[in-house]
């Protein structure tokens, strides 16, 4: 139960600098696919996979933002947020099976980050 109030802590406390960082990261991460000349030997899969994968970082990024003020107030909409980046997030993992492959790991990651979500809710009002 302590890790849950850490985690809550957390999501509190880190969900501004967190957010601005992804935006500046995705912004940057899409200009490079965007700009930056394809090779001929490189996999359209690759290109495919960062430029999706950018954009959903990019929007869940702006969904952090949102999110900040309810979760410093510990409000059930700061948790909704959360809810939905972590399932932009998890679609995002399934489409990458798709391009490329899946890992044991990436479903443990799934599994694990929908546990910890809901282990939290109940901590929102």
């Amino acid at each position: 139960v302590k890790i849950i109030d850490l985690i809550v802590y957390l999501n509190r406390t880190l969900a501004l600098p967190m957010g601005i960082l992804g935006i500046i990261i995705s912004i940057s991460a899409l200009a490079f696919t965007i700009f930056a000349p394809r090779s001929p030997n490189m996999d359209s899969s690759i290109w495919l996979k960062m430029s999706v994968s950018s954009i959903v970082l990019l929007v869940s990024s702006i969904w952090l933002l949102m999110a900040y003020p309810y979760l410093k107030k510990n409000l059930m909409r700061g948790w909704s947020l959360i809810f939905w980046i972590t399932v932009l997030s998890d679609a995002n993992i399934i489409l990458n099976f798709f391009i490329s492959g899946f890992s044991i790991f990436s479903l443990f990651g799934i599994f694990f980050g929908f546990y910890l979500l809901f282990q939290m809710k109940h901590r929102y009002n």
